[in-house]
């Protein structure tokens, strides 16, 4: 029987999550898949496992600030005092940590929260892409827009604040792109209190509407910083002491030393290959497929007004990513770059042409996408507890906090 808008199937919620999320993406012009999506998330947070293999995640230190809260913190002066003492810029974080232990010091309750707060923005950010695909889906978008639900993935709230801070902009973003929609501007501007890193892109949509929107521009600007990734990052450490506030250049100084830096690319090397590779050659693949429609195309784009505006903010929001990403965290502006230009490949290819696109160019980047795929999976299962995939709210609630990651299951098998 055919799931209709009206006809929401909420007693899958109840009976398993997992399996309502993957209807509400196949339903994705439903009303309710959406929500449907976000509910799977909140259930991903009441699941979220800590694996032994990922001791060292953010979201101990996140526990480790609710504990203290919960054990030390009595008013919200007493918060104030130790945010401004902390030194961090982050707000929301705070925030959260606050409120939350007014009542519980609990690992499964704060990431409800997070992944309750993280999974709005990821689920509309989803479904406004599937809201702009028009016609029946064929298996390459379907593809397209898997790799979009992976760049930044629900298990993410992990690293809540910046993977949050890049869904929140997001979503902020494109409706304004291309839409023109203004009011949602706004959200972009919440992303900073978010994530203080995220100052920077908010800088770039304000260039955004001082630079002339040429695509020649952009795409030369795109083509230069991409082969010069390896510069010296420090030009960023005298342009922050000369402009940026004093308490950002603190918060920073971690990020841009160059002993943080040789330290981060001496890591880098050491880790797998396929731990490294699997997002850079999504990246490369991106890159590839952004430079052959804007050079193959550009006729047809400078026809289609919104695209024009979505393909030229791409192109100068990966030049700024691309030279900040040859400093410690700045690689992850990368990831925010890879959701604006797989949202406009899959846009393009979808909507306005796909001939040699589906015939030659999708076929050779397979391996890359099928690589990148895999590997995002593979990491989401540090964090997906086996109760994440079989089981559902009612036993979840009275199982909290006792989780088996994904991975840890499959080694112990």
């Amino acid at each position: 029987m055919p799931i209709r808008n009206h006809n929401a199937p909420w007693g899958l919620f109840f009976l398993n999550p997992f399996l309502l999320m993957l209807v509400s993406i196949r339903y994705n012009k439903a009303r309710w898949a959406p929500n449907a999506l976000w509910a799977f998330v909140v259930f991903f947070g009441l699941t979220f496992a800590i694996g032994e293999e990922n001791q060292g995640s953010d979201i101990h230190r996140y526990l480790d600030l609710l504990e203290y809260f919960y054990l030390h913190i009595n008013y919200v002066d007493e918060a104030y005092t130790y945010f401004i003492n902390s030194g961090q810029l982050d707000v929301i974080q705070y925030v959260i940590a606050y409120l939350v232990s007014r009542l519980t010091d609990s690992q499964p309750v704060l990431t409800v929260v997070y992944a309750f707060i993280f999974g709005y923005f990821y689920s509309r950010n989803i479904f406004y892409l599937f809201r702009q695909l028009k016609g029946h889906l064929p298996p390459w978008t379907w593809l397209l827009v898997t790799i979009f639900m992976l760049i930044v993935p629900f298990w993410n709230i992990n690293g809540f604040r910046f993977w949050t801070a890049t869904h929140v902009y997001i979503f902020g973003l494109l409706p304004y792109i291309l839409e023109g929609r203004k009011r949602s501007l706004w959200l972009c501007g919440l992303s900073v209190f978010i994530h203080f890193t995220y100052l920077l892109p908010v800088l770039v949509l304000l260039g955004y509407h001082i630079l002339p929107k040429r695509i020649l521009i952009a795409l030369s600007a795109f083509l230069f910083t991409f082969i010069y990734r390896e510069v010296d990052p420090q030009w960023l450490n005298t342009i922050l002491a000369q402009y940026a506030p004093a308490i950002f250049i603190d918060r920073t100084d971690s990020y841009l030393s160059a002993e943080q830096i040789e330290q981060y690319r001496s890591t880098t090397r050491t880790v797998q290959w396929y731990a490294i590779w699997y997002g850079r050659v999504l990246n490369y693949a991106i890159s590839f497929l952004l430079v052959l429609i804007a050079i193959k195309f550009r006729t047809r784009i400078q026809t289609i007004v919104h695209l024009r505006r979505l393909l030229f903010f791409t192109f100068i929001f990966y030049s700024i990513a691309n030279l900040a990403s040859s400093v410690p965290s700045g690689g992850r502006f990368i990831s925010t770059a890879m959701l604006l230009g797989i949202f406009f490949i899959t846009l393009f290819y979808q909507n306005y042409y796909r001939g040699s696109l589906s015939k030659y160019w999708l076929p050779i980047l397979t391996p890359a996408f099928a690589l990148f795929i895999i590997v995002s999976i593979r990491i989401g299962f540090y964090f997906i507890s086996v109760s994440t995939l079989v089981s559902n709210p009612i036993v979840a609630i009275f199982t909290a906090g006792e989780t088996l990651s994904m991975n840890d299951l499959i080694k112990n098998f």
